[in-house]
């Protein structure tokens, strides 16, 4: 038994208690409709931690938060364990054995006119905004048109973020009144309400003589954030640091629209704004200028902010320019001296016996595996290669299921005929969320315009670094070193080395190559066709320009993920490259890569295809064309008749058209699909075009040396200087606008590939 403790001698002094630390006084809010409705000897507190946003009480009821008559954007937890409701059962539904719910009285009740009473813990009076709507039933596990619909939701419901729109358009539906106006005629209609109607459609669009936008819309969609002929976005007029007003709202008759959904809406776009407005004050290298004609369409077609691909774009692209303002803090992009290969999204879960043999280590602690080395998240120097304005496949952030139509009849077929229709893959109502949302490829670590051919890179001799199972490092020394960007410091890698590598991984890439092609359908495969369907959109395309009589389209266009309105993306590129006729091969096997790198690079690009196909069959039920959406690739029909791609009268195809699942970039080829390699066969070739050897413009980014000379002094004066260039490159000042001490912002404007 333990001792008591001693008592305190009455000479002591008392124990001194924590002083209570002053609590801030609250900011007095209006208590919202349904928390001063709830049973109970006091109202309900209502506290809402987001000021323009409703409270968590509501939320959890399946109500809308109606404040001052205005109904308010749904509360949104930002630890996302939401907290389910449980509703009290009254006396009557027990002794009876109804269906029960949280208002007084109760739905049963009042349907079999009995008397409500009994337990009435939170539980609200009848009459609160969004009562009878389909979303509080769904919130308690019952059908959305009353307690006693049976088609109960097969997983748990989430309040929308547009669900106080959707109420408006629903008080108007059943006459209604919010914010004491009336909303449409009388219907006395009292008790469960069947699920409010779809919006309406927006208006057609003013005409405009912009460009199309990019976004690789899919086919004859009937409504959405992006039409063909919304306005590009450039605002060249305005500055690009100054401060944004928010887009005005919609005008009737010459004075503002004030109705409660529009006021609604001009909360959420307040907010956005909000957002814009301190990147700038930060000095974010962007345009976020060009946005207010892009947010202004949507406002005025009442598109909740949820909705927007506009607000989604730009809250994005904060995102990532938040990660590369920080890429020189050590603890925002740290920075290790080994990382092991990434093997957990590989599709096919490959063993570490056949990884050490393509990617052979010493170390046992990695399963032999040699593990990536020097190596940082995001590239110190030199920013990644920008992808194209939207992906392949890319819906709008606000279509629906009805937009998008289902071919009639095909899921008859057999299941191994192209045109079979696979129902039990497809998702819809929520869509499946698109595996490469910013069309970023899995090689844009790695330059498309190299600075250094050869990968001489080094100006001293170093040891190279190499692994190997039995004997460890190479040891070899060598000028030459990875390439890849995300070396903090160099990795050399020896001529033998790297021959050898591109030799094994050769033969391991020929199976991917045909996994990341997917081919045009028969209809498409048009030069004249492909080319107006790409102008404009924000791809890169690579074709002979013999095949339309020398016919170059401008396929650029803006682009707010990749680089905020401040450079257009996508070009003709030229000449298909080797292999892959995209940049992909050229990317993985002319440039001096070390084998980690090479290793985890090939099971990415393997992951992406088939998460792209996966997504592709969620959507459509199969593989289709990735301009019309519409029909499968030639390649589906063996490229043999005139589904596969050969015109009447003829042998042979003229030429095979594909897109590239990890670039998301166009190839023409004139004959097939089969690429030579000739650049990428020689690790050394004495002369090539551009991107297999560095241009005059990274030669003068990195000052050429020309031939090396004679004299040993006047060689490591010229290395000296050459150094001092690249120290010079890297440890820029910040560009005008920073304050001292502030991250340095990577500039757009600096080597963009």
């Amino acid at each position: 038994m333990a001792d008591p403790e001693p008592e305190r001698p009455r000479s002591a002094s008392p124990p001194v208690r924590p002083l209570k630390r002053a609590r801030r006084p609250a900011v007095p809010r209006a208590t919202c409709q349904c928390c001063a409705s709830r049973v109970a000897r006091q109202p309900a507190v209502c506290e809402r931690p987001d000021p323009e946003r409703g409270c968590p009480g509501c939320r959890r009821l399946g109500v809308v938060c109606m404040v001052d008559g205005v109904p308010m954007p749904p509360y949104n937890d930002p630890t996302g364990r939401e907290r389910r409701h449980q509703h009290s059962v009254c006396d009557p539904c027990t002794e009876n054995q109804r269906n029960c719910d949280s208002k007084r009285p109760c739905d049963s009740c009042v349907a079999t006119n009995s008397q409500c009473t009994g337990n009435s813990r939170a539980c609200f009076y009848r009459g609160v905004a969004g009562d009878d709507m389909y979303g509080y039933y769904l919130t308690r596990n019952y059908g959305p048109t009353g307690v006693n619909d049976p088609n109960t939701p097969a997983a748990r419901w989430i309040m929308p973020e547009n669900y106080h729109l959707e109420y408006i358009q629903w008080a108007q539906q059943n006459g209604l009144q919010v914010n004491g106006e009336p909303t449409g005629p009388r219907r006395g209609r009292r008790g469960p309400a069947a699920p409010p109607p779809a919006p309406p459609p927006a208006p057609p669009p003013p005409p405009a003589n912009n460009p199309p936008p990019a976004n690789n819309p899919p086919p004859a969609p009937k409504s959405r954030s992006t039409p063909a002929n919304r306005p590009n976005g450039l605002n060249n007029s305005a500055p690009v640091n100054a401060p944004l007003r928010p887009p005005a709202p919609r005008r009737q008759g010459g004075r503002p629209a004030r109705t409660p959904a529009e006021r609604a809406l001009e909360v959420e776009y307040q907010g956005v704004f909000r957002v814009v407005n301190d990147a700038m004050a930060r000095g974010i290298p962007a345009a976020l200028a060009g946005v207010v004609p892009l947010l202004q369409y949507d406002l005025d077609r009442n598109i909740p902010a949820s909705n927007s691909q506009v607000v989604r774009d730009v809250r994005r692209f904060l995102a990532l320019q938040k990660k590369i303002s920080a890429r020189m803090d050590p603890r925002s992009n740290p920075r290790f001296e080994e990382e092991p290969i990434n093997t957990e999204s590989a599709i096919n879960n490959p063993s570490d016996e056949a990884l050490s043999n393509i990617n052979p280590g010493p170390d046992e602690d990695y399963g032999f595996i040699a593990p990536l080395r020097n190596i940082v998240s995001l590239p110190l120097n030199r920013p990644s290669s920008p992808g194209p304005t939207r992906p392949l496949y890319h819906l709008p952030w606000n279509v629906r299921d009805e937009d998008i139509d289902l071919p009639v009849r095909l899921y008859r077929l057999s299941q191994d005929h192209p045109n079979y229709v696979d129902r039990n893959l497809i998702r819809r109502e929520p869509f499946a969320n698109h595996p490469n949302e910013n069309g970023d490829s899995q090689l844009a670590t790695i330059p498309y315009f190299r600075l250094w051919d050869h990968g001489d890179m080094l100006f001293e001799p170093m040891k190279c670094m190499a692994e190997k199972k039995e004997t460890g490092f190479c040891g070899k020394r060598t000028q030459s070193a990875c390439e890849d960007t995300r070396h903090y410091e160099p990795v050399p890698i020896c001529d033998e080395c790297e021959e050898v590598s591109r030799r094994e991984f050769r033969e391991l890439f020929r199976r991917l190559e045909t996994e990341l092609r997917q081919y045009l359908c028969a209809n498409c495969t048009n030069p004249d066709k492909i080319l107006t369907n790409l102008t404009g959109q924000g791809h890169r395309v690579w074709y002979d320009s013999r095949l339309v009589a020398g016919r170059i389209p401008n396929f650029s266009a803006d682009s707010i993920v990749s680089t905020g309105l401040r450079h257009r993306v996508g070009a003709y590129m030229g000449q298909p490259l080797e292999i892959t006729g995209c940049a992909c091969a050229t990317k993985l096997f002319g440039r001096r890569i070390c084998r980690p790198h090479r290793l985890q690079y090939m099971l990415h690009m393997q992951t992406i295809a088939s998460r792209m196909r996966d997504y592709c069959k969620s959507v459509y039920g199969r593989m289709v064309c990735p301009i019309c959406r519409q029909g499968p690739g030639i390649d589906g029909f063996g490229f043999q008749g005139v589904d596969g791609g050969i015109e009447v009268g003829k042998a042979a195809p003229s030429f095979h058209a594909w897109a590239c699942l990890n670039c998301h970039g166009y190839v023409m080829n004139k004959g097939g699909g089969i690429i030579g390699m000739d650049n990428l066969g020689k690790l050394r070739p004495l002369s090539a075009p551009a991107p297999y050897m560095a241009r005059d413009e990274e030669k003068q980014i990195r000052g050429d040396r020309g031939p090396v000379p004679l004299d040993p002094a006047e060689a490591a004066r010229q290395d000296e200087l050459l150094w001092n260039r690249m120290l010079a490159l890297r440890d820029a000042a910040p560009p005008p606008g920073n304050e001292p001490g502030e991250p340095e912002q990577m500039d757009l404007d600096d080597i963009y590939d």
